[in-house]
């Protein structure tokens, strides 16, 4: 339940346009995390896509890297079905009507903390 829970809240928070919280996402959609989600390529691809043209400052060689590695499993980048989710995903973080919420296990409080990046800061 641990995981599910995690998951749910990182997924509001990726949705709210968080760094992290997208890229955690993304990676959990990636890789089997103890059953609390199934593997999903295309979403995994969307989710980076989506931080790639995010604009975040943690932006990094790094992260153009992970996004290449991820959207290979469905065909690369331009993959037309992780675009176009890409797509439906960015329409709802720039809506902005998706607010962060707590995420205990990342130590990040909205309350307290600008983003999940800085949360131990």
């Amino acid at each position: 339940m641990d995981f599910q829970d995690q998951f749910v809240r990182e997924y509001i928070n990726a949705h709210s346009g968080d760094y992290l919280a997208i890229s955690n996402v993304s990676t959990m959609f990636s890789e089997p995390l103890a059953g609390a989600i199934r593997v999903n390529n295309i979403q995994s691809c969307a989710w980076r896509l989506v931080l790639m043209r995010s604009g975040s400052p943690y932006l990094s060689d790094l992260d153009k890297d992970i996004t290449k590695n991820r959207c290979e499993a469905v065909g690369g980048v331009r993959d037309e079905t992780a675009v176009a989710r890409a797509n439906e995903i960015l329409k709802i973080v720039r809506s902005h009507r998706i607010h962060p919420i707590a995420v205990p296990q990342v130590h990040y409080d909205p309350k307290r903390d600008r983003d999940e990046q800085t949360a131990d800061e």
